[in-house]
């Protein structure tokens, strides 16, 4: 299917579920994969902020970072309240700037969200739930696949995925070479 781009609130409802889904599912395979390397290394942590401590590249962390807060926006249930405007011949649009309901969801995306624009610094990955489309999914997963592909060739005991194969488009193909294949649409 094509992207359904995004209006300044929303965007379609099978593009914004598939790539909720996608997130978080990336996601968990990234948690999957800190914890056997924390176990592997015989040590008590793991979890989001061990990839920071164990990444060799520090811009690489901050960037799964983001994935981490877009992934707790999704899963954590951060509730946004906004009072949104249309008309017949204009797409949703906020009358004021939504804002972050207190005492809902964590505080991971404190540290990464542009409060303007509701995005991400470093990937400008949308933290406002209605709007994470397909753009942010890719994103996601090809950030994830670096990491990933920086946990295994740190060491391949702690988690080795590139041996493993898919069928994407048609042909098998390792993680990668399916992350690398996806297209970014450009931005809303």
């Amino acid at each position: 299917m094509k992207p359904v781009l995004p209006n300044e609130v929303i965007t379609g409802q099978h593009e914004n579920g598939y790539s909720l889904a996608t997130i978080v599912l990336s996601v968990a395979l990234f948690e999957s994969a800190l914890n056997r390397t924390a176990y592997v290394r015989n040590e008590k942590r793991g979890g989001p902020d061990y990839f920071k401590e164990i990444a060799v590249d520090k811009e690489l962390a901050a960037q799964v970072e983001e994935v981490f807060a877009v992934r707790n926006v999704i899963a954590h249930n951060h509730l946004w309240e906004a009072k949104i405007t249309w008309f017949d011949d204009n797409p949703l649009k906020f009358a004021e700037p939504p804002t972050l309901r207190e005492g809902y969801g964590d505080n991971r995306h404190k540290n990464v969200i542009v409060p303007e624009t509701r995005k991400s610094r470093i990937l400008g990955l949308n933290m406002f739930p209605a709007r994470i489309w397909r753009r942010d999914a890719y994103i996601a997963l090809k950030t994830i696949a670096k990491g990933l592909n920086g946990i295994e060739s740190t060491d391949r005991r702690y988690f080795y995925l590139s041996s493993y194969h898919f069928r994407f488009r048609r042909n098998t193909r390792t993680f990668s070479e399916v992350t690398d294949l996806l297209s970014i649409p450009k931005d809303a």
